[in-house]
């Protein structure tokens, strides 16, 4: 706000052509320009008075928001991921024509301007509908071979990537674990409180019942959901955000998201039986959403 350095008149005084002329300089030769700029924390100024669009600029505080779900002329889209032993990721909902994927490139600029200091924050849920292997349980099966052998989480992890460049690849979030690493079978990821950041990470746990069964079944309908939110360090231009999956794998006692070799070692037949029949797993990805706000930092 500009600064006014005037003496005001009291009680008695005359006032003359010269004091008045005083203040009117006063206020012509402010140490700070008054404009929209410098008024905007302390009163109404155009950033509100002006009409704004996600289109064409931004609605201050918000720089922009977007959601984006599965959903296929009002129905909802299930895909499956067949094959999967948990050493690489797979893309969720995505493909030729994805679904469940935020893209920027229409916005100006064809990209989603990201500025040093904003605030990121994504959402995402997504409904893992069914796994292949319906004998598998997660705690071991009952054979007296089992005792002792500590039983492991097991489940799919989901996380959400960007791409910072138009022909690029999707990358994890800034100072987030690398699931986008390939890695195993016999091999992991540790995280713990000096390793890299894992709460973007859902885990879904493939642990329960059938109907009727101490096992789990086939159909597993389980809902997870995450958020991430950053304060950006650096600009970013972003031109598409999707979700990824990786499973299973399992979340051992040593903090590590780890890809067993299946069917061996620990997760032998005689021991755990996972996976009850072959050596991957089908996932079928059920109904989800996706969505983004970032907000102006120096707002």
């Amino acid at each position: 706000m500009a600064k006014l350095t005037t003496t005001n008149f009291e009680s008695g005084e005359v006032t003359d052509r010269a004091a008045t002329n005083t203040k009117f300089s006063a206020v012509q030769t402010a140490t700070q320009t008054i404009n929209e700029e410098n008024v905007r924390s302390e009163g109404i100024d155009k950033r509100q008075l002006s009409a704004h669009a996600y289109s064409s600029g931004r609605m201050e505080p918000i720089v922009h928001f977007d959601v984006a779900n599965n959903l296929n002329s009002g129905a909802i889209v299930s895909s499956t991921y067949s094959g999967q032993n948990g050493s690489q990721e797979f893309e969720l909902n995505g493909g030729a024509n994805p679904d469940l994927v935020i893209d920027f490139t229409g916005l100006p600029g064809g990209h989603l301007a990201i500025a040093s200091g904003d605030l990121i924050r994504i959402h995402y849920s997504i409904c893992l509908s069914t796994q292949s292997d319906g004998f598998f349980f997660s705690a071991g099966d009952e054979d007296a071979a089992k005792d002792g052998n500590p039983a492991d989480g097991i489940g799919l992890v989901v996380f959400p990537t960007w791409k910072l460049t138009g022909g690029g690849t999707p990358q994890v979030l800034p100072n987030e674990l690398d699931l986008m690493n390939n890695y195993g079978p016999s091999a992991g990821q540790t995280f713990n409180n000096s390793n890299a950041r894992t709460e973007s990470m859902s885990f879904i746990s493939m642990e329960g019942a059938n109907p009727g069964s101490s096992r789990t079944g086939i159909s597993c309908e389980r809902v997870v959901h995450g958020t991430w939110s950053h304060v950006a360090t650096q600009a970013y231009t972003v031109y598409e955000l999707r979700l990824y999956g990786r499973g299973p794998m399992v979340y051992q006692g040593d903090r590590q998201l780890y890809v067993p070799t299946w069917g061996a070692d620990r997760y032998h037949p005689d021991y755990m039986r996972i996976p009850w029949v072959g050596s991957t797993f089908d996932f079928t990805m059920s109904n989800g959403q996706l969505g983004i706000i970032v907000m102006r930092g120096e707002s």
